[in-house]
């Protein structure tokens, strides 16, 4: 078994790839047990290191791009939410699959989001300034479907923002409401809030019952 996988090794460091692939179907027919594991491995990281060569020279010529990744927002009271996808429109197909090398920052008011295509040598970016204070500490993110990655920030108040981003900063092109997660959310606010008014109604009529059950007492007395 060492010796066939030494072999095929052999050949393959010489770069004789067609008297490999012969040699390689003869063991499969003639010994289908033969351990060819240390073949594999070889074999898979000279294909890694190939493909990061190629990637290198990708990357110095036009097919090196960035793409600014289009995205959707919505918001409930304490949290924003956003849709980040990896092309340039939301209704378009995705452009990278998946991303290496990631990184991201939530400061107070802005979200700083960068990766690299993982198939394609295209550098994502995303850079946000946002309307009010965020609680970096409690927000979150992680990558969703393929080709996407989500962003749940929460907000330093609760309050309802009149706008994403503060004026006068960068609006990107491919930017647009989360119509189908704002219908959902805009019911839960519209719920909490008739929650609240029945709260503040409840501790009114209590407040003004109990100062009368007082009154009522004292006049008694008297």
């Amino acid at each position: 078994a060492d010796g066939a996988a030494a072999d095929v090794l052999f050949l393959v460091e010489r770069d004789w790839w067609a008297a490999a692939k012969e040699l390689l179907r003869l063991v499969r027919a003639q010994s289908p047990g033969t351990d060819l594991d240390p073949a594999r491995r070889a074999i898979t990281a000279i294909r890694d290191e190939a493909s990061s060569a190629l990637m290198l020279l990708r990357v110095n010529t036009a097919e090196d791009t960035q793409l600014s990744p289009a995205f959707q927002w919505a918001q409930s009271l304490d949290t924003v939410f956003l849709n980040v996808k990896f092309s340039s429109r939301m209704d378009g197909p995705t452009t990278v699959l998946n991303v290496v090398d990631e990184n991201v920052t939530i400061t107070r008011d802005s979200l700083s989001f960068s990766a690299m295509g993982k198939d394609k040598p295209k550098r994502i970016r995303l850079q946000l300034t946002f309307a009010r204070d965020l609680d970096p500490e409690a927000s979150s993110w992680s990558f969703a479907a393929v080709g996407r990655v989500s962003f749940t920030l929460r907000k330093a108040s609760a309050e309802l923002w009149p706008h994403l981003l503060r004026p006068g900063s960068a609006r990107p092109k491919n930017m647009s409401p989360w119509l189908d997660r704002q219908e959902v959310l805009d019911k839960e606010i519209a719920t909490e809030e008739r929650r609240a008014e029945l709260r503040r109604r409840v501790e009114a009529l209590t407040s003004s019952g109990g100062a009368g059950a007082g009154a009522g007492a004292g006049a008694g007395a008297g």
